[in-house]
């Protein structure tokens, strides 16, 4: 699997389909879910690698950052992942599966704690 640079031409059509895939099954709390103290701070590694694999697309050739549209794949592309509350933790959001979405590094330093960030 290519690691590199997308197509300009590839990275429009996936911006364009990536609203239909990301967040298409986040809503379904995977059966077999490691168990988690909701006023944890940080997520679960497991619960990263659930939602990454939920999220990816085939057809999008991976996984998309929902804030700047960049794709990411591979082993690579899951290391530059971060897990964050989309009700920031520090506002008294809970770490539960419905308050998690994954944010490449850069965008997870800008939301930083900001509600509504998108």
């Amino acid at each position: 699997m290519d690691y590199g640079k997308r197509s300009k031409a590839t990275m429009r059509e996936n911006n364009r389909n990536c609203s239909k895939y990301n967040g298409f099954m986040t809503n379904k709390i995977p059966q077999k879910l490691e168990k988690c103290n909701p006023r944890q701070r940080f997520f679960p590694l497991s619960w990263k690698e659930a939602y990454f694999r939920m999220n990816m697309s085939n057809q999008l050739e991976g996984y998309v950052c929902p804030r700047c549209k960049e794709i990411f794949c591979g082993n690579k592309g899951f290391k530059q992942l971060k897990c964050d509350h989309i009700y920031p933790f520090s506002k008294g959001g809970l770490t539960v599966w419905e308050n998690l979405q994954l944010l490449c590094k850069k965008c997870n330093r800008e939301k930083s704690s900001n509600i509504n960030c998108f």
